[in-house]
């Protein structure tokens, strides 16, 4: 009898260790649709994205409204080197500013922890369901909460929502995302932005990630 009920135990942890999801790391080089709202500004704006986690770039071309109109984006974020470019193909115009925030990585950040798995679609026919975690974490320095989804598989990041007193709310939502990088060019300033390059990083103005983002604030 109490080899049966060790074994009941045993085989109960065992499940719960094989069914409870793990931190995980997004590919390091993604393509895709992001949409993104701010409660702060009323801003909500829609692109793509690509992502190169190795040499921490990431290039955004969005377009999107703002309690203050319609805006349009293309940016070059490289924070090895610690600069953006916002840039102007239109125009062939192009600012370069200095990043004052360190490269994150799409990944489950340190001390999040798991509070749901569901299945988006449908499981009960094969290949019509996918597998997401939900993960949620506080940093309390800044007073802020956030609630991330990933694929089970792959570990693709899906949706995720920001909230600090700072911030308000933001809301940002994945689609379309492809393994890869589709141009390596994409990472490189355009020629019209010979003359910022050769700007030094103390003289530039200071950003970050969501300024930049979100030009309805500045």
């Amino acid at each position: 009898m109490k080899l049966l009920i060790l074994l009941s135990i045993c085989s109960s942890l065992a499940l719960k260790a094989w069914t409870q999801p793990s931190p995980c790391v997004s590919p390091p080089f993604m393509t895709g649709n992001a949409y993104m709202h701010t409660e702060i500004g009323g801003i909500t704006t829609s692109g793509s994205f690509d992502y190169d986690a190795l040499g921490q770039q990431l290039r955004i071309r969005s377009s999107g409204f703002s309690l203050n109109g319609t805006f349009s984006l293309d940016l070059l974020m490289q924070f090895q080197q610690k600069v953006a470019y916002e840039i102007a193909s239109s125009t062939r115009t192009c600012k370069k500013v200095a990043l004052d925030a360190p490269f994150n990585p799409i990944q489950i950040p340190p001390g999040s922890f798991p509070v749901a798995q569901t299945v988006l679609g449908t499981g009960s026919v094969a290949g019509m369901g996918l597998l997401a975690n939900t993960w949620y974490g506080e940093i309390p320095q800044i007073q802020a909460t956030y609630t991330l989804v990933f694929s089970d598989n792959a570990c693709v990041p899906l949706s995720g929502t920001y909230s600090s007193p700072e911030s308000g709310t933001i809301i940002i939502s994945f689609y379309n995302i492809l393994l890869g990088v589709r141009d390596p060019m994409d990472f490189i300033p355009p020629y019209f932005c010979q003359s910022e390059e050769q700007k030094n990083l103390e003289d530039l103005p200071k950003s970050n990630f969501f300024r930049l983002v979100s030009p309805g604030n500045k």
